[in-house]
Parts: C-alpha cells; sequence; structure tokens
C-alpha cells in the first residue's frame, strides 16, 4: 500500500466504523454463548467453568476493541480540516492514544457517561490494555480484577456503542465532502 491509499484509508472514519462492526459481530456471538452457558451454570464442570472465563474475556476484548475502533472514527468523522489531520491524534482535548486508554478517549469525544457506563468502560479498558492478552498487568501496582460479566454490560455496550455510531454517521455526512476535497489535493501532489 502506497503513502496515498494508506492515508485515504487511515483518515476515513467509514473504514474505522467496519472494524468496530466486525468485532461488535464477533462479540456478539461470544455473548450468545455466555448466556446458553448462564442458563446452565450450576451444572457446569471445572472444564466448562473455565471455558466460561475464556469466553467473557474474549467477548470483553473485542467489545473494547470495537469501542476504541469506533472511538477513533468517531474522533476523524469531526475533523474539517484534513490538512491538518495530525491535530487530531496530538492534540489533548481528543485524548487519542495507542495505549488503549479508550475511557478517555470516550469520555473527552462522546458524552458524559452515567455511573454504570463509566464502570463499564474501565472494566472494558483493562480487558482491552492487559486483562484479555496477558496474565498479569504491565504495572505491578495496577489492581487485578475478577469482574466477569453482569446482568448490564451488554446493555451499556449496546447503548454506547449504538449513540456513539449515530453520531460518527452524523458527523461523516456533514464533513465527508471536506475529506473528498482534501485526498483530491493530496492525491494531486
Amino acid at each position: 500500500m502506497n503513502k496515498t491509499e494508506y492515508s485515504k484509508s487511515y483518515w476515513n472514519p467509514s473504514n474505522w466504523l467496519c472494524i468496530a462492526e466486525r468485532n461488535k459481530f464477533s462479540s456478539s456471538i461470544l455473548y450468545n454463548e455466555l448466556e446458553i452457558m448462564i442458563c446452565r451454570f450450576d451444572l457446569l464442570n471445572p472444564n466448562e467453568e473455565e471455558n466460561f472465563i475464556s469466553i467473557c474475556y474474549s467477548y470483553f476484548l473485542l467489545v473494547g476493541i470495537s469501542l476504541e475502533n469506533l472511538t477513533k472514527g468517531l474522533i476523524i468523522s469531526k475533523c474539517v480540516d484534513y490538512d491538518e489531520q495530525q491535530k487530531l491524534v496530538n492534540e489533548k482535548k481528543y485524548n487519542w492514544n495507542k495505549s488503549h486508554h479508550i475511557f478517555k478517549m470516550i469520555e473527552s469525544n462522546f458524552r458524559k457517561l452515567n455511573e454504570g457506563e463509566e464502570n463499564f468502560i474501565l472494566k472494558v479498558e483493562k480487558y482491552l490494555r492487559w486483562l484479555g492478552k496477558y496474565h498479569l498487568p504491565m504495572n505491578p501496582n495496577e489492581e487485578i480484577i475478577n469482574n466477569l460479566l453482569n446482568s448490564k454490560d451488554k446493555y451499556n455496550f449496546e447503548t454506547i456503542y449504538d449513540e456513539m455510531r449515530i453520531m460518527l454517521l452524523d458527523n461523516w455526512n456533514k464533513n465527508e465532502i471536506h475529506y473528498e476535497k482534501w485526498f483530491e489535493r493530496f492525491n494531486n501532489q
């Protein structure tokens, strides 16, 4: 992929949304399996209990990847000056980062979260940053949680996701013209 193709793809919020949608879809398949297991939780043998935990970890990791991509797409969708796109990743107000701290990105670019949503995002962030990938946090002072699925997780995820998706699409409908003009100039350089 050359620099032009890379930039066109990177700065298009639809591409970030596409990856978010893929991960959301995959997480929903895992969630359906978790629901089946919950219905018979008392009957699970030790192997099945470990499978339940594994699926929970994978579910939250995919939810985190989905929300991170959606949030980055939302940030890009606000852009009206693509010639200065680097400001999006450098300006503190957007809290764009590569360390998976999605709580700050969501809080800065979306809306004020209620307490349940905050707790959910902070939980998902732990899975995204380390719990879904490693056996220990990178920081030895970080608390290790044993917080698996609760009854509000799916609702919080879908509420936040759906609202952010609508915001991204609304912004993109207004600002896509700026992207197209920028890309035309960029391509002719």
